[in-house]
């Protein structure tokens, strides 16, 4: 196979899951280093979790079929030993897949082309960078079977939510993007007995909610000056200009959720109480709408294909409901006019200064 020879490791602690990443494409690599800066585990390990390869061949894509495999779909087969398939991420790139379960842990073998006469006019010429696109296949690749390894084997979910903690009351922020769940955990963490605990990833069990570590884009209407202290950017990206890794990242940290607030927009301010079942049912139809968990829903029903009897809708339910047991679940409605530190203000004479 091309690139044999320079097959490189590493390896990475997120929730306590070790991934192991194997790649023969060394610029794949020092992105993934940049990446996961603060997680990469400092010597190598062999008992991982998942496992996860990415591999660049000149040859085209295509399935390898033998009398053993059961055709399921136009570019997916299956045999005992997993599902191969060939699937397009971002509706551009186009990557081979092969993923199986294997004594307990979970296997990912993922095989894209390269052109080089192509690719040496693109990025060695003309001077593009790879950053955006490696950005894009690092979900799929890295985070969407760590995911699934969480949810099937610890009954451990994603939420896309921002957490914050002051003194001993946790705060979850939930939500579609651009609802100001960023701005509003920036703005938390201001307080001088906060910690922020998770911008844009959360994940969650029957217990406590968790931190998933990722690099975090800051837009360009945010105010920079709320990230001070908290994120520091990644200044060896060459494109990816605005992105930012956390300052300090703790891998057991976890809690309760007290209060979880969900943001919208509207006419006039207001804050209501909303009944549990009712919250968290919006609030898993809303997960699925995100950009990140939307695009795991189709690898997450892949990966599926692998076990039998693994209700999730009904476990992610019974986690949520079970994490949100003594939790207070509130409808924010706030002007956008009004700009969010004015509304998080109105927020805390209403509802945090009864907590916190």
């Amino acid at each position: 196979m091309e690139g044999k020879l320079c097959k490189q490791i590493l390896v990475i602690r997120i929730h306590n899951i070790r991934v192991k990443i194997i790649t023969n494409y060394p610029k794949y690599y020092d992105y993934l280093c940049l990446h996961f800066g603060k997680v990469i585990l400092s010597e190598q390990v062999d008992d991982c979790q998942v496992e996860v390869s990415a591999y660049w061949q000149t040859d085209d894509l295509n399935l390898d079929v033998n009398t053993d495999m059961i055709q399921i779909g136009a570019n997916t087969l299956r045999d005992e030993n997993g599902i191969y398939t060939i699937r397009k991420i971002g509706r551009r790139k186009k990557v081979k897949l092969n993923f199986y379960i294997k004594d307990n842990k979970l296997y990912l073998k993922a095989n894209f082309q390269r052109k080089p006469l192509k690719d040496k006019l693109r990025y060695d010429i003309f001077g593009q960078s790879q950053e955006a696109h490696f950005f894009e296949i690092t979900y799929p690749l890295i985070y969407y079977p760590l995911f699934w390894y969480l949810e099937y084997f610890k009954n451990t979910h994603p939420l896309h939510a921002s957490a914050v903690k002051i003194k001993d009351k946790c705060i979850v922020i939930c939500g579609l993007e651009g609802m100001g769940k960023t701005t509003f955990s920036l703005l938390l963490a201001q307080d001088p007995h906060a910690k922020l605990f998770s911008d844009n990833l959360i994940f969650y069990d029957k217990d406590n909610i968790f931190p998933c570590y990722e690099p975090i884009r800051i837009h360009k209407n945010e105010d920079k000056s709320l990230w001070k202290d908290k994120f520091s950017r990644i200044n060896k990206f060459k494109t990816l200009k605005d992105f930012y890794e956390p300052i300090s990242f703790s891998f057991g940290y976890s809690s309760k959720p007290d209060i979880i607030i969900l943001p919208l927009f509207g006419d006039t301010f207001c804050v209501k109480k909303i009944a549990k079942i009712e919250f968290i049912e919006r609030l898993l139809n809303l997960n699925q709408l995100t950009a990140e968990l939307g695009n795991y829903t189709e690898y997450f029903a892949l990966f599926n294909l692998l076990v039998t009897g693994f209700r999730i809708w009904e476990l992610r339910y019974n986690a949520l409901q079970c994490a949100l047991n003594s939790t207070d679940c509130f409808e924010m409605i706030v002007r956008k006019a009004d700009g969010l530190e004015k509304n998080l203000k109105k927020l805390k004479e209403v509802v945090f200064n009864a907590y916190t």
